[in-house]
């Protein structure tokens, strides 16, 4: 999620080629499922998932060697 990664709704928006509107609404949403307040916090949890994604990709390659 490119807001995640430190972008902002008007920079997400463009590289998804959509409003930033449109951005806005999602987020509002993902907020609300997460009962998130801050942006920053969103931030913390798509590098947590991030980090755990990562790991489990490495070991699925390990596995494959």
């Amino acid at each position: 999620m490119a807001t995640g990664r430190e972008s902002s709704p008007r920079e997400a928006a463009e590289s998804l080629a959509i409003r930033e509107g449109t951005v806005r609404v999602h987020l509002k949403a993902i907020f609300g499922r997460l009962g998130l307040r801050r942006q920053s916090e969103l931030a913390i949890i798509v590098a947590c998932l991030n980090a755990i994604l990562s790991r489990r990709r490495e070991r699925e390659a390990d596995m494959h060697r």
